[in-house]
């Protein structure tokens, strides 16, 4: 089953392989998908899927960085909700008073390609991030001696029918160029 934070289609990589309407492949192009998002996520530091998230705070600020971006709605701080909060929305920048030890119940992410509300979404997920994410499902497919012994993110091992995957831990070396340019721009720094 396609994982809820998969950031592409199963017809899009079937289109991409040229196999058009067949499905005989679709167990391993689910695997591919979801380890692929998985990867993605962990090398950006961040979720994408469009959900109610949870931070906490340990100090006090006049300016709160939110882990996960863009964010659609703030329900509230410290169970206390927020009216008309100022806002950086894409880059999940709040300014207003964080108290000390707060927490903060929020919505943010991405409608992702599988999500009903895509086509019509305010936020879609970035083409960017989709293509990201197609190239690495490719390369899963294309390459699979490589990826036997490829660290993917400190993803230890994914079964994917008639393939196992073992994976090394280590660093993100494996993911190629291009696509890590591709994902450079949405990965969240930490400070």
């Amino acid at each position: 089953m396609l994982a809820s934070n998969a950031l592409t289609t199963i017809e899009r990589v079937r289109r991409s392989l040229g196999f058009g309407t067949d499905d005989s492949k679709d167990e391993f192009i689910i695997e591919s998908i979801n380890l692929a998002s998985q990867v993605i996520e962990r090398f950006c530091n961040r979720k994408f899927e469009k959900k109610e998230y949870t931070d906490f705070t340990n100090m006090e600020s006049d300016e709160y960085l939110f882990s996960q971006y863009p964010v659609h709605q703030i329900i509230d701080i410290n169970n206390k909700p927020v009216s008309f909060p100022t806002m950086d929305v894409l880059s999940g920048i709040f300014y207003g008073y964080i108290p000390k030890h707060a927490t903060i119940r929020y919505i943010a992410g991405y409608d992702l390609p599988n999500s009903t509300d895509f086509a019509y979404s305010t936020y879609p997920l970035p083409p960017d991030l989709q293509q990201a994410c197609l190239k690495l499902v490719l390369y899963l497919y294309e390459d699979e001696e490589t990826v036997s012994t490829a660290d993917m993110g400190e993803i230890k091992s994914v079964d994917m029918g008639d393939m196992k995957v073992q994976l090394q831990s280590g660093n993100l070396e494996s993911i190629p160029d291009d696509v890590m340019q591709l994902l450079r721009s949405h990965r969240k720094m930490n400070l």
